[in-house]
């Protein structure tokens, strides 16, 4: 389980109570531990344990990482994908067709790249 000194405290109390009132006593010789939350005025909620803010912080943390390896995934699959794409943009394969012929395989190999972005 987390430290509460690696908690971004105000980002988790959004997380677990979007919307809650509390003052924030962060900074100085209290720090920004749990005792920064201060008074909590939302009487509509009761404020977080302790317990609950590093679980959530977990949970968040998770999420984080989760959403960073998809996007590695996604950022990898896209390279791939534009290499085998240049190989087919290489106009030395062409020499000596017509010009519209090597338009043509200009906006096809577009397209693809458009289609590959689009994750289609």
């Amino acid at each position: 389980m987390a430290d509460i000194r690696e908690v971004d405290i105000r980002l988790v109390l959004g997380r677990l109570r979007p919307g809650s009132a509390y003052h924030w006593r962060g900074s100085g010789a209290t720090g920004n531990g749990y005792d920064a939350i201060g008074e909590w005025r939302d009487p509509r909620t009761d404020k977080p344990t302790l317990a609950e803010l590093l679980a959530e912080w977990e949970v968040y943390r998770q999420e984080q990482a989760a959403a960073e390896q998809t996007r590695q995934q996604r950022r990898q699959k896209l390279d791939g994908l534009r290499q085998s794409n240049r190989s087919d943009l290489d106009l030395a394969k062409f020499a000596g067709q017509s010009p519209l012929d090597d338009l043509a395989r200009k906006v096809a190999w577009l397209e693809q790249e458009i289609h590959d972005l689009r994750g289609e």
